[in-house]
């Protein structure tokens, strides 16, 4: 180490994926300070964001195979995004309670907030095998009053604060009797380790079941204003800095979508709008809150004898070429869209609608209750 600068050795290491860097913490002192400072984390998360580098797909409780269906097994396992190979089986916190179902609500920096069907939640890191499990909290309206209960959540991080929040949304319903319904929204703050309450969302989700879109600092749902009688669609976001909420333009695509989807496309906001016997449209916001900057990416139109609508098509990532785009079908297949060609190129791996592309990184838990997994 005397022979090299330590801004080049800090460069050198910078570029390194997270496994190695926990090898090498072992070499020196002066190693593991280096690479345990907050310095080099914010460092090795920065270059990691330009190069796209260290991208892994994560797929929760997911069927992965080969083509060979006599080969599938259940687990939450990582595979290289580039290669779709290296496949990796992840030891995570809930694989322990009683084989429950586990769910991504969201993943930011490298973190990733699972919940299981007990309601329990944890912020983990899957390559420093940290978590941190989430204080439980009770709803506080009488649940005898409603007839249904929707819950979801997001999770993000609060540029401002410097710090990570998750976010639960509850609506109780009395629908089909009734076209009313009431909320309440808590925030959960790491840095804490507890929540609070905050303001309720004057919103219906349409799809209560997805995970809030994280778009810089705000997380992003398709909502109406009624569950019922408002058939009409919003993008609603929820600023994580000021914790307020406030519309999105929509695309202004042609025709009446029975179907509109969001996901985060690199960077950027994305929606995906499917109708009975029409082709998937998918819209990228190239400029955050334009409204002129709606784009129309590419469309997919249905397979020969494919199920009407032809609908779960959720694009995951850009190809490190930026011409392909990854894609899931169905809610198991995975195949690549070359946005210039316009071909479709299959792969040999299955997948499920909650996995994630998650970006490796060094970030550690700070709400005092670390711990490693097995």
């Amino acid at each position: 180490m005397t022979d090299f600068p330590m801004d080049v050795v800090v460069g050198i290491l910078s570029r390194i994926p997270v496994k190695p860097l926990l090898r090498f913490r072992c070499v020196s002192k002066q190693f593991r300070a280096i690479i345990d400072s907050h310095a080099f984390i914010r460092l090795h998360l920065k270059r990691s964001m330009e190069t796209k580098n260290h991208l892994s797909l994560i797929v929760p409780n997911n069927i992965l195979c080969s083509v060979d269906l006599s080969k599938i097994k259940i687990s939450l396992r990582s595979l290289d995004l580039d290669s779709l190979g290296r496949v990796e089986e992840l030891s995570h916190p809930f694989e322990s309670k009683d084989s429950s179902i586990t769910k991504v609500w969201g993943y930011c920096h490298g973190l990733v907030c699972l919940g299981n069907t007990k309601g329990d939640l944890v912020v983990w890191n899957p390559w420093t095998r940290k978590s941190q499990e989430l204080p439980s909290i009770k709803i506080d309206f009488p649940d005898s009053l409603f007839l249904g209960k929707n819950i979801s959540y997001g999770f993000g991080y609060d540029s401002v604060s410097d710090d990570y929040k998750v976010v639960r949304f509850v609506q109780l319903y009395n629908q089909p009797i009734a076209d009313t319904f009431a909320s309440e929204v808590k925030v959960y703050n790491m840095k804490s380790n507890s929540w609070r309450s905050i303001q309720d969302f004057p919103y219906w989700f349409r799809d209560y079941q997805s995970r809030g879109v994280l778009i810089g600092s705000a997380l992003h749902w398709v909502v109406s204003r009624k569950p019922l009688s408002d058939i009409a669609k919003f993008i609603v976001a929820f600023d994580l800095a000021a914790e307020d909420y406030q519309l999105l333009p929509l695309p202004e695509y042609f025709g009446e979508y029975s179907d509109m989807h969001l996901v985060e496309l690199g960077g950027c906001l994305c929606t995906i709008c499917t109708c009975k016997g029409f082709p998937n449209d998918i819209w990228v916001m190239k400029d955050y809150r334009v409204n002129e900057s709606w784009s129309k990416l590419f469309s997919v139109a249905p397979p020969p004898q494919a199920p009407e609508p032809f609908k779960f098509l959720v694009p995951l990532a850009y190809s490190k070429s930026g011409f392909e785009v990854l894609l899931i079908q169905g809610g198991t297949k995975l195949f690549w869209y070359d946005i210039n060609r316009k071909r479709i190129k299959t792969t040999k791996t299955c997948a499920n609608g909650g996995s994630v592309v998650c970006m490796e990184s060094l970030v550690p838990l700070s709400g005092g209750g670390e711990k490693y997994a097995k």
